[in-house]
């Protein structure tokens, strides 16, 4: 289980595990995972605006979108 508290500029969590890994391993990985996950989103982000086009207004082109 994680608990956060907000700060401002830090974060401030608890992690309880099952004792297998150390806690600090545990958010390792977990940032190791999310960062995995950003990676794959801004290719997709990345990938979809070359493909789309613009109107001078802005809005989408003709690909529908």
């Amino acid at each position: 289980m994680i608990t956060i508290r907000p700060g401002t500029d830090s974060f401030t969590f608890d992690v309880e595990s099952t004792g297998v890994l150390e806690a600090e391993e545990v958010v390792l990985q977990a940032i190791h995972i999310l960062q995995g996950k950003l990676d794959a989103i801004g290719v997709c982000l990345f990938e979809r605006e070359k493909f789309r086009t613009y109107t001078p207004s802005g809005r989408a082109g003709n690909d529908g979108k």
